[in-house]
């Protein structure tokens, strides 16, 4: 068994109206407010501001002697409700993380419209020093720069495919865009039907070995590509597992959703898809190298939106990013910030200051070196993030 992890580090309370607490102690009420807010705005209707996930994020790490998921909770201080909450993976020095790092997409305070609250506040409240965020949707306004000690970071392109009108509507829209991508998709859909055999498409695949091959698969692919590969840790694993038996596939509260394609009888292409109610979001798809010629990942895409628009699904995030098939599919785009936010005191301005000294010289014609030494420090921080 693992060593127990070191126990997260906290600043003492700022606010007498916040409350840090493990997941598992919050309590039905709690929970019940949590989802209120999370249904009760379209900027967070993303399964990953669904206290579910960061539940799910708790188990698995502490199923690897982990004990560092914690979430603060903002209370009316005359009827004890929960106006605001925020989860988070405290690290050192009072450093946190969104609930499961890069792993966690979308991610921020989830409160009504209009909740007034400067990121200052909302560190002190939960006793940290500095959150680092990577995927921070719209509709976040405690992390826009106040001059108060803040620093944000730059923007992201967002991608999101529109199935409000349903699958019909959205093809049709593709085809006003110009892209004929379907129908590009289509021909090899019917191509590997004469190669390979009969396609089918399962919504939500309960075969043992269709998920093995999508973990089999997908770190093929980190080792092919160089990226870090995230499924090397346990708790990770556990926690895709506990994603994918969550609830139903069908049902509109939190679910994971696992996708895969078959060809004369052999899975060709898998995806793990997280779902809260109307909205999807594509998290880890893979498919089988040997048939890449055939395109069954983009084949498993379209299938699955067909069935995502009949299921009620009105909209698919496919995260940030410029890669091709993300384009092929896309109907939306919104921002996406990256950065940080930081307490004002001199450990925090040093910690900034180095941040802006490393990206003048990433961004200097003469920073060739300093970009190379990125690249090649980049793989090892996300694994250390992933410990």
């Amino acid at each position: 068994m693992p060593a127990p992890s070191r126990p997260p580090q906290f600043l003492p309370p700022h606010s007498g109206r916040w409350q840090v607490v493990r997941p598992t102690e919050l309590t039905e009420e709690d929970i019940a407010a949590w989802v209120r807010l999370h249904r009760a705005r379209p900027e967070l209707a993303s399964p990953y501001f669904h206290p579910t996930f960061t539940r799910l994020v708790a188990a698995a790490r502490a199923a690897h002697a982990r004990d560092d998921v914690r979430v603060g909770v903002q209370r009316d201080e005359a009827t004890g409700e929960p106006t605001a909450i925020f989860p988070f993976q405290p690290g050192r020095w009072g450093r946190a993380t969104p609930p499961g790092g890069r792993l966690c997409d979308f991610h921020g305070l989830i409160a009504a419209a209009g909740h007034s609250l400067t990121a200052v506040d909302l560190l002190r409240g939960c006793g940290l020093q500095s959150y680092a965020f990577h995927m921070l949707p719209p509709g976040q306004p405690a992390f826009t720069p106040a001059g108060d000690g803040t620093e944000a970071g730059w923007e992201r392109a967002g991608v999101r495919i529109n199935l409000a009108d349903g699958f019909d509507a959205y093809l049709a829209r593709r085809e006003e865009a110009g892209s004929k991508r379907h129908r590009k998709i289509a021909q090899f859909r019917r191509r590997m039907e004469r190669e390979r055999g009969e396609v089918s498409f399962t919504w939500h695949d309960l075969d043992p070995e269709a998920w093995e091959r999508l973990l089999r698969w997908k770190r093929a692919q980190y080792a092919a590509t160089g990226f870090c590969d995230v499924l090397a840790a346990s708790w990770v694993r556990n926690l895709l597992a506990r994603c994918r038996d969550a609830g139903t596939a069908d049902e509109s509260d939190f679910g994971g959703v696992f996708c895969t394609l078959r060809a004369g009888g052999e899975v060709v292409a898998a995806h793990l898809l997280l779902r809260s109610g109307p909205r999807l979001h594509a998290w880890f798809p893979a498919y089988d190298p040997a048939a890449r010629g055939l395109s069954p990942g983009n084949v498993l895409m379209l299938e699955l939106l067909r069935h995502a628009a009949d299921c009620g699904v009105a909209g698919v995030d496919l995260g940030a990013g410029d890669e091709p098939y993300k384009s092929d599919f896309a109907t939306d785009r919104f921002a996406l910030l990256r950065g940080a936010v930081e307490t004002p005191g001199a450990a925090t301005h040093a910690v900034a200051a180095a941040r802006r000294v490393r990206d003048a010289l990433k961004a200097h014609p003469a920073g060739a070196p300093a970009r190379l030494a990125a690249a090649w420090v980049r793989p090892l921080r996300e694994r250390l993030s992933l410990r």
